[in-house]
């Protein structure tokens, strides 16, 4: 009796060192912020924004709600990155030949444009994606 006793606390122990560890690794602690985000640097701008892909040419009534277009979400978001863009996307086709792709093609410019800039653009994209796009952005 007296050894399975010991083997129960000696569980309940464990168990309570491992949930006080976890408690701890999910608490921020003040001053280590990886991205060197805080509260006195960021200010308070942070904003959202409601975006739609609109297909082009087509027209809402004048009673409907109006959103941003997706292009322009994406070209307010680049035209305030100061130090980095992270972009997480499963396909890329900004650089086309089809004549409708030319939003495309000023996100993929204003990109380019980010990194001659000194701004870091971190992208994670499907690896299976054979994109000239990708190529383009990692040679800068």
């Amino acid at each position: 009796m007296s050894q399975q006793k010991c083997i129960v606390i000696f569980a309940l122990v464990c168990c309570f060192a491992i949930l006080v560890a976890l408690i701890f690794s999910a608490v921020d602690i003040m001053g280590e912020d990886e991205d060197g985000l805080s509260e006195k640097n960021c200010q308070n701008k942070c904003r959202i924004a409601l975006v739609e892909n609109i297909p082009e040419g087509l027209n809402y009534s004048e009673n409907a709600p109006f959103h941003l277009s997706l292009f322009q979400g994406w070209m307010n978001l680049l035209n305030m990155a100061k130090k980095s863009v992270d972009i997480v996307s499963s396909h890329w086709d900004l650089n086309h030949t089809h004549p409708s792709a030319c939003q495309g093609q000023r996100l993929f410019e204003k990109l380019l444009q980010l990194t001659s800039q000194n701004i870091e653009i971190k992208l994670v994209s499907d690896v299976t994606a054979d994109s000239k796009v990708l190529e383009a952005l990692k040679l800068k």
